[in-house]
């Protein structure tokens, strides 16, 4: 992964006090931060600038932290982000952890948690958790935060996400014949079937992180 001092993050947040306080923490941690306080100015600064990663408040005036996200990605697919809330119960949480956000921390923020999952964040580390049943979904998406990618979860009936090409794909819990059937529809892509233990997982995307690792 890229060293901390080489990063670069933005951070979005219209209580200025709070912004500048997350930009501080990074800064002390080597990063180099930009600060921005109206979401539209955030969204012109991430068309213009590449980012590392993308740090954003949910609840802002003009666009919130899911709209934010969401047009950025429209034109840097593979951007991590982290967002932070004080309204946990938000129901657009639920729409940005589906856009496989790094995490959603409360205010105030755990500086620790904070700062670990953007130390761990491989720009551009996609991972397609193609689900049959909701059941897993949740644990799967951690399994690839805790690996510092940004996890996208979908159904095998959905047209798969634009942008990057993932590392891997997992296809969970999906009927055999829709499994066997999107697996012969995407034969270019390294992919992963469960059930199969999380041990098996974790080494299929270690040895295909390694490799986008080098290869970045």
């Amino acid at each position: 992964m890229t060293a901390m001092l080489a990063r670069r993050y933005l951070v979005v947040d219209d209580n200025q006090p709070l912004a500048e306080n997350l930009a501080e923490i990074l800064e002390t941690s080597g990063a180099e931060v930009d600060v921005e306080l109206h979401p539209r100015a955030a969204l012109a600064r991430l068309q213009a600038r590449r980012y590392t990663a993308l740090v954003t408040d949910m609840r802002m005036p003009e666009l919130g932290g899911a709209e934010l996200l969401a047009a950025a990605r429209l034109s840097d697919p593979a951007l991590p982000a982290v967002v932070v809330t004080a309204f946990i119960g938000d129901a657009d949480l639920a729409r940005v952890e589906r856009m496989g956000v790094l995490a959603t921390l409360p205010k105030p923020v755990p500086v620790q948690t904070f700062l670990q999952r953007l130390e761990q964040a491989r720009r551009g580390a996609v991972v397609w958790f193609v689900c049959g049943a909701a059941e897993r979904v949740s644990r799967l998406m951690e399994f690839g935060r805790d690996h510092g990618c940004t996890p996208l979860p979908f159904s095998a009936a959905d047209p798969t996400p634009s942008g990057r090409t993932p590392v891997l794909a997992v296809l969970a819990d999906a009927p055999q014949d829709e499994a066997e059937a999107w697996a012969l529809a995407h034969p270019e892509l390294p992919l992963v079937r469960l059930p199969a233990s999380l041990e098996a997982l974790a080494t299929a995307l270690e040895a295909r992180l390694e490799r986008f690792d080098l290869e970045g």
